[in-house]
């Protein structure tokens, strides 16, 4: 997406739904890679990524995370962070219990790159983008 996002813009639910099926693909590496490029694409398009295509991404990234390969669970996780980082707090508040159970259970596994990971998306996936802060008024 980077230096194309004007024209990728117009086409990014086709692309992004034929993506997130490739989170089913029978090779590891492919789901892997379909992910990968799910967060990156969540930093180059957001927030209108997040915007319009939350109800396809967050519950796939969340079934993600129950994947048989621990390397793409923890990346699930990952992409939940880059997802988030773009997502309004409204947007998110729907898929929170989910996703945070989710992250949870990674947090109990023994495999430290999951718990990184579902870790930080548990920071990231608590807060959202909420409206712009205003600076505290002088006395």
């Amino acid at each position: 997406g980077e230096g194309c996002e004007p024209q990728r813009a117009k086409q990014l639910e086709p692309i992004v739904t034929t993506i997130v099926t490739r989170f089913g693909d029978a090779h590891p590496r492919v789901r892997w890679a379909a992910i990968n490029t799910i967060g990156q694409m969540s930093t180059d398009f957001g927030p209108q990524l997040q915007a319009k295509l939350h109800s396809c991404v967050l519950p796939a990234l969340v079934s993600a995370m129950d994947d048989g390969c621990k390397r793409v669970k923890a990346h699930a996780a990952a992409a939940v962070i880059n997802f988030c980082e773009h997502c309004e707090r409204k947007t998110l508040r729907p898929y929170l219990q989910g996703l945070l159970g989710k992250l949870m259970q990674l947090l109990s596994t023994n495999q430290r790159r999951g718990q990184e990971q579902a870790g930080t998306a548990g920071g990231a996936g608590g807060g959202g983008r909420g409206p712009p802060r205003r600076k505290p008024e002088k006395a």
